[in-house]
């Protein structure tokens, strides 16, 4: 794709089919105009034999969006000589990254996301970092609400606070509100970005290990499970309005008030959240408040936390003892405080 005029028209289909303008529709159009030499329709399914890498996840979604937008815009059925329908194909048929790869993990569990957030050395990524698993938020918008100090904290269920992201909203991705445990509401209001979206995004994705991956996409799938699985779950619909996707049913798109709906639902899981994803003093910038929620909340099993008292008291240090279970240091850290041993 060559052109700024054509450029430009990309980047304006692109905020009106499920993408912010920005930083993420620009990244697309300037992936696609990286490609190396795609000619031909197999040239897409033959990338990586013929440069030895893989097309990139943003290149793969960038060029699905410019396929869509010569056929429903330029009213295309061809580009470059071929059939789109061509062009789609091969690029299905493409080999997939160890980006997109890592990206699929559906089965992190609560004590996976805790340590990872442990690793993070930085106390406004591992805000960021809780805010963005209490949610389920996608992470580039997450980041764009979280950028506006003004916007109005509500309280539209006991226990809930929530953000109103409807300006968010566009094509498929359709977000009304941002869900948190009103817990988080000092959090919110002190917030500040410490670096750009790219670089939030990059710490994260370095929070987890080489065969268990952490990042934006697993905390959000994270966020889905937990709210669909358990003795305490909420159904489908709600949980699809909390995070942000557009109702599947006629009466959910037109008779059903989501928005209320959305917030039960969630008021109903907090302690569930909670229990899962202790927020730390860090995070919470404030003391637990004594009798309150966090108090003797604690996501370590029975035998796993008597475990690391046992090892303590014989003399191991934290270090040897984080590392031989492969536990998050501060969860270590806490449980001992916990028990009165001062670590």
């Amino acid at each position: 794709m060559s052109g700024d005029i054509i450029g430009k028209e990309y980047l304006t289909y692109c905020s009106k089919t499920g993408m912010s303008v920005g930083r993420t529709a620009s990244d697309y159009l300037v992936s696609i105009r990286r490609l190396d030499d795609v000619v031909l329709p197999t040239d897409l399914s033959d990338y990586k034999a013929q440069h030895g890498k893989n097309i990139t996840d943003k290149q793969r979604k960038g060029l699905l969006k410019f396929f869509n937008f010569l056929e429903t815009k330029k009213m295309q059925s061809n580009y470059n000589g071929y059939p789109l329908v061509v062009w789609r194909a091969n690029l299905r048929i493409a080999e997939y990254g160890d980006e997109r790869k890592e990206g699929r993990i559906k089965d992190l569990t609560s004590e996976e996301i805790n340590n990872a957030r442990d690793r993070i050395s930085n106390d406004a990524v591992k805000d960021y970092f809780t805010l963005l698993s209490y949610s389920g938020a996608r992470h580039s918008h997450l980041f764009e609400a979280l950028k506006d100090k003004r916007r109005e904290i509500l309280h539209p269920a006991p226990g809930v606070i929530c953000i109103d992201v409807k300006d968010l909203s566009a094509g498929t991705k359709n977000e009304s509100r941002f869900y948190f445990p009103e817990e988080m509401e000092p959090v919110i209001k002190a917030y500040e970005h410490p670096y750009s979206a790219d670089k939030i995004q990059k710490v994260i994705g370095a929070s987890g290990t080489e065969d268990r991956p952490v990042n934006v996409a697993s905390l959000r799938k994270w966020n889905y499970n937990m709210m669909l699985t358990g003795s305490k779950r909420i159904e489908e619909t709600a949980a699809d309005h909390i995070q942000g996707r557009s109702p599947k049913t006629v009466g959910a798109r037109h008779y059903a008030d989501l928005d209320k709906i959305a917030a039960e639902g969630y008021a109903s899981l907090v302690d569930k959240f909670i229990a899962a994803l202790v927020p730390t003093e860090v995070t919470l910038k404030t003391k637990a408040r004594t009798g309150g929620r966090f108090t003797g909340a604690n996501k370590t099993p029975p035998e796993r936390r008597q475990q690391i008292i046992e090892m303590y008291k014989s003399g191991k240090s934290i270090t040897a003892i984080t590392k031989e279970l492969k536990a998050g240091k501060q969860s270590v850290i806490n449980i001992l405080k916990e028990e009165g041993l001062k670590p």
